[in-house]
């Protein structure tokens, strides 16, 4: 914990390998991190060589300057992403679960109970079970679900919309909203590169007037994890359309390739 004013640091010891968590902010002012590193891809008692993840969830109390753990998500997310809600409720969502496969639950934090619940998408026929393509070599307990997420990447890019929606664009090139009220998911778009490996996307600033919608811009990335970064530049434009579904459009490329940046 860093004192801005006099320079000092304090550290705090962790339980577990909170290595790759998804953090947001709570409505008090607290920090919610979720997820965490169970098993590394190297480690001599991995099943499949995936990095696995942790279930467990903290709470970084800033008057205390502590973290307080609370109850653990249903399975693991390694690599996921936390959205804070306008009802102050936080939505989990992707993370490689504790066998390395692909988390696709939806999970949403209450901070007045400290606990967490399954959302499903009742418009999905989609299924998920728990480590899904290891259950030979991964002993244990595979359960599974129905009325999932789609296959959005792990560390999904998201952003909460003024029309109080969820918008996933990144970093695979699917792009999708998710609505709160029902838990549905819905396709808007593709990205013009099939995939943008460590890139990023933000929510440009807002007018604050009643018919804002909102732009995104999504901004560079790399093909996979050997190549050369992109310096290519999109933007999600929902104020130049009459739709749910943006107008995207290619703007100025960066000057330099970059991955890996914020």
């Amino acid at each position: 914990v860093l004192d801005i004013n006099t320079g000092s640091e304090k550290n705090l010891e962790q339980q577990e390998d909170l290595f790759c968590i998804g953090q947001t902010t709570l409505a008090d002012g607290n920090l919610l991190l979720a997820g965490g590193t169970l098993l590394y891809s190297g480690n001599p008692d991995n099943c499949n060589g995936k990095f696995h993840g942790l279930n467990s969830a903290y709470e970084f109390d800033v008057s205390s300057e502590s973290l307080v753990k609370v109850s653990s998500m249903v399975h693991g997310r390694w690599y996921p992403t936390l959205v804070t809600l306008p009802d102050g409720k936080i939505w989990t969502c992707a993370g490689n679960d504790e066998y390395g496969g692909t988390n696709r639950l939806i999970e949403i934090y209450d901070p007045s109970s400290r606990s967490w619940t399954i959302k499903p998408d009742p418009y999905s026929t989609l299924n998920y079970t728990v480590g899904s393509g290891y259950e030979s070599t991964c002993p244990g307990l595979h359960p599974s679900y129905t009325n999932v997420a789609p296959g959005v990447s792990f560390y999904p890019r998201a952003h909460l919309m003024p029309s109080g929606q969820i918008v996933i664009c990144g970093m695979n090139r699917g792009i999708w909203s998710w609505n709160p009220a029902d838990g549905k998911f819905v396709s808007l778009a593709n990205s013009s590169v099939n995939y943008r490996l460590y890139g990023t996307s933000f929510l440009l600033p807002l007018q604050n007037i009643p018919s804002e919608k909102g732009k995104i811009l999504i901004v560079g990335g790399a093909p996979n994890s050997t190549d050369y970064a992109f310096t290519s530049v999109e933007m999600l434009d929902f104020n130049a359309s009459s739709t749910s579904v943006p107008v995207r459009r290619t703007v100025s490329p960066l000057a330099y390739r970059r991955k890996f940046f914020a």
